[in-house]
């Protein structure tokens, strides 16, 4: 009886004979396989209503101020330091736990649809350093995308545009934690004293509500056997 190779039943003198070349696509095999569970594992996590309730409420503790001043900041991914940041830098940092830089995506959407931002935009110029941070801009993009619902049926994970009065917008997402009483859904927003998650869905004018079009859980990769 022939001599076999672990579990493969080939032939020893076949893993001899053929060595030099089972050795170079070992190796070619193995760089693939490793080069595969880096992208994975540097994938970003899959975006669901929770998971975005999460990021959001990871930065309370972290933001602790609001700063409402203009800010120069890189591009792409720019952002002011995180102890600091205004209403809207709570949707912006928590989508980019995901991977979504609005940021760069609100830019490209104004140079392809000008007219539709024009207005609020600082004398009709773009800003990257701004434009994504305005919540009346946020807004129209989030409207382009066709996330706006017409209910008040709310859900962990949407976003909310509040009118504060005399023209001043604010934006929070909501929560998926609920009132002492149960009856309401909490917000996670930055409203002067940095993140925090309160019971105030109903403490101001609704403008806008937006569901953000989730995108289901890839499947987790698995080894070759």
């Amino acid at each position: 009886m022939l001599m076999c190779c672990f579990y493969c039943y080939i032939p020893s003198f076949f893993i001899i004979r053929n060595f030099p070349s089972i050795l170079i696509k070992g190796l070619i095999i193995g760089i693939i396989f490793d080069a595969h569970w880096v992208v994975a594992k540097n994938d970003p996590p899959p975006l669901t209503p929770q998971a975005l309730v999460n990021a959001a409420a990871a930065q309370i503790g972290k933001t602790i101020l609001y700063d409402p001043y203009y800010r120069k900041i890189s591009f792409p991914l720019g952002d002011v330091p995180m102890k600091t940041g205004v209403c809207s830098d709570v949707i912006i940092r928590a989508f980019r736990v995901f991977g979504i830089d609005l940021q760069k995506n609100v830019a490209e959407s104004i140079a392809l649809n000008p007219a539709l931002y024009k207005k609020h935009l600082t004398k009709g110029r773009r800003d990257t350093n701004i434009d994504h941070r305005r919540v009346k801009i946020l807004s129209i993009y989030f409207k382009k995308k066709g996330w706006e619902k017409k209910t008040r049926a709310y859900t962990a994970g949407d976003i909310l545009v509040f009118d504060l009065g005399y023209g001043q917008w604010h934006i929070a997402l909501v929560s998926s934690r609920r009132s002492a009483d149960k009856k309401r859904l909490l917000i996670i927003h930055n409203i002067g004293m940095g993140v925090q998650e309160e019971d105030a869905i109903n403490a101001f004018t609704l403008l806008h509500h937006f569901r953000p079009g989730f995108r289901p859980s890839k499947p987790t990769p698995q080894p070759a056997l």
